[in-house]
């Protein structure tokens, strides 16, 4: 598994532990929403609720819908980053990405 990856994902995805023993995978099953298309990036990080900028913001379901998080991407500067809606949900998001990685 490429540990430095997983320590990246798991600051971000405010995980507790990296998963040891995973069993791999090829692909991991899951669902997603569109929460907003062309949106901005607001000063304070946040994106904007306007249609005026390159940002998609996705929310992502993992494990049958147990675990969530947030997806933001901008195709226009090529960079896609995660942020975790509640950080019970990290252990779990980061288990499954793992399968893959």
């Amino acid at each position: 598994m490429p540990r430095v990856l997983l320590a990246q994902l798991k600051a971000a995805l405010q995980a507790k532990v990296i998963p040891q023993g995973v069993k791999r995978a090829s692909t991991v099953p899951f669902e997603y929403i569109v929460l907003a298309r062309e949106t901005p990036r607001e000063r304070n990080g946040s994106l904007g609720d306007q249609k005026t900028g390159n940002w998609t913001a996705l929310k992502l379901f993992f494990g049958d819908g147990e675990f969530e998080v947030f997806m933001n991407l901008n195709s226009v500067i090529r960079k896609g980053e995660f942020t975790i809606k509640d950080p019970d949900y990290g252990d779990g998001v980061l288990a499954e990405l793992a399968k893959v990685l």
